[in-house]
């Protein structure tokens, strides 16, 4: 989005670059309309596949039906799943963006829950069933293939199910994976320099987006020379790589370091939000990993690699929250939850938007994984 200007409309078009301000006023009257657009076409595909499941087996699950609809969703309109997360980016520095942004958020929640309510889903539940689809949405947006979208979500969306119904889950007889774990950590920065420059990097992605990112901005922000960006970092492709490496062992150790405080129930908010309320530049980087991996093919092993990392971190804050049985498909599934539980509250107004989300993290800790306390 940070390549459309009045300019590259009007050589697409081979027409004059005031085109864009002859029809719309600016380009913020031009994306609200483009925004407009893509919004009618992500509510024509909810209107197409709102009725009542049809032609159901008799053993088919809730687990079953969201696995069919989100891979249908992935699968028909991955692309605008991308543009509306890049819509729904340049909403918080677009004003004009942000009442249709908060609409689509709402009807996507709306969508999901009700179709937890049709098949006979809690009240409970039902929040976070929609959770899940939002959290699942956003990790595999930028994930072609539907066969490992497939194999990702079905384990844990089955895995809900069973905690939801209080059912014991059959545990991961084969050992955690560490290996994307640990070789994320094994590319983490090495020395004051190097630090400083992956963390001005991943904050002017995360207030501006990586494609409004340069190695001279991070220069000046992380106060070294251009000289010594280019050193560590050859090219610009290099450092946004490395950059986002870097993020996923910040997160890995902010969310141990949570996980230590054991009466921090639902305490969660504070690794999604600063203290006004606004997302913390992390979280905001990590969406922004997710639109660029949908474009660019050669970060999707870094976008991989964090998802399979998830479950050999988070899984230390459910032990030490009491959940004995807890294992790394559970991490996966608490954080993709939490994850899907913060998009929907992402145009909340600032105030109230930390408590919404902390309501709903506790919601999802007491229904999903309370059964799990101390079973053995």
């Amino acid at each position: 989005m940070s390549a459309l200007s009045a300019r590259s409309l009007g050589d697409k078009l081979n027409a004059s670059p005031s085109s864009m301000n002859y029809h719309f006023g600016n380009r913020d009257g031009f994306l609200e309309a483009l925004q407009q657009r893509a919004l009618a076409q992500s509510e024509a595909w909810r209107l197409a596949h709102g009725g009542a499941p049809g032609d159901v087996a008799p053993w088919t699950t809730t687990a079953d039906i969201f696995l069919a609809l989100i891979q249908a969703r992935l699968s028909e309109t991955r692309r605008l799943q991308l543009l509306l997360l890049e819509f729904a980016a340049e909403a918080e520095v677009c004003p004009k963006l942000v009442a249709d942004a908060r609409m689509e958020a709402e009807a996507d929640d709306r969508f999901w829950s009700g179709l937890a309510s049709r098949v006979g889903e809690g009240e409970d539940a039902v929040a976070i069933w929609s959770d899940m689809a939002a959290g699942l949405i956003l990790n595999f947006s930028s994930e072609q293939a539907p066969s490992v979208r497939g194999a990702w979500m079905g384990g844990a969306l089955r895995r809900l199910d069973d905690r939801l119904a209080g059912r014991t889950p059959s545990p991961i007889t084969q050992p955690s994976d560490l290996t994307a774990a640990a070789r994320l950590e094994s590319q983490a920065p090495h020395g004051e320099t190097a630090a400083r420059i992956l963390t001005a990097a991943l904050q002017i992605i995360g207030e501006k987006g990586a494609a409004r990112m340069s190695q001279r901005q991070v220069a000046a922000a992380a106060g070294v020379s251009l000289a010594a960006v280019t050193y560590f970092y050859r090219s610009r492709a290099d450092l946004i790589a490395a950059a986002f490496s870097a993020l996923h062992s910040d997160l890995r150790s902010q969310v141990l370091d949570r996980a230590s405080a054991p009466s921090d129930r639902g305490g969660l908010g504070g690794s999604v939000f600063d203290r006004d309320g606004k997302f913390d530049w992390r979280v905001s980087a990590t969406r922004e990993l997710m639109i660029l991996a949908g474009r660019d093919r050669s970060l999707i092993n870094i976008v991989q690699d964090i998802r399979a990392g998830h479950g050999a971190t988070s899984i230390s804050l459910l032990q030490r929250k009491g959940v004995a049985d807890a294992d790394q498909l559970d991490a996966f599934v608490l954080s993709t939850l939490l994850r899907g539980a913060s998009e929907r509250v992402r145009f909340m107004p600032a105030a109230t938007r930390r408590q919404i989300f902390e309501t709903r993290a506790g919601r999802i800790l007491a229904s999903v994984f309370e059964g799990g306390r101390d079973r053995r």
